[in-house]
């Protein structure tokens, strides 16, 4: 027979389990409600990003940046498309590196995946990178700021290495 004794014994520790399995349960909830409201954000992120790369503006800008724009060296850059030559070119070339700068802290911050930005990015990103490094480095030395645009960079190493 149980005697009161034992009951009063088995009663609280029968409590306690409830409480741990029920705080489990609240804890193991609340992990799957922050997990898909960071899949969402991300999502949201990615749709911003796609929307702004996908306009007609960029789509003309990033063809004109990456592709039109020309230059033989650095000195023949900052005399075609320098802050002091052509404003607004110039001008054109820092939305470029800002919005790819940009990208690459939400990627490094653990934002945005890099699966997301993989396919949409890769190509436009690859041949921008590639072109304004050079001028990119020299203007970390130019104005002293060796971080400078590093987020593009980051991002476009991390795209070169995600193939």
């Amino acid at each position: 027979m149980v005697s009161i004794e034992q009951i009063l014994y088995i009663v609280p520790i029968l409590a306690l389990t409830a409480s741990i399995l029920y705080y489990a349960i609240i804890l193991r909830n609340a992990n799957k409600t922050q997990q898909m409201q960071l899949e969402t954000r991300q999502v949201q992120m990615f749709m911003i990003i796609s929307n702004t790369r996908s306009s007609p503006e960029f789509q003309k800008l990033i063809y004109r940046v990456t592709y039109i724009d020309e230059w033989k060296d650095l000195q023949d850059y900052y005399n075609r498309y320098g802050p002091e030559k052509n404003l607004d070119t110039y001008s054109e070339h820092l939305f470029v590196w800002h919005l790819y700068d940009t990208i690459g802290l939400l990627l490094k911050k653990e934002v945005i995946d890099l699966s997301f930005l993989d396919d949409l990015l890769k190509a436009s990103l690859i041949v921008a990178w590639r072109k304004f490094e050079p001028v990119i480095k020299m203007n970390r030395q130019r104005v002293n700021q060796p971080n400078l645009w590093n987020q593009f960079e980051y991002l476009a190493n991390e795209v070169m290495n995600s193939t």
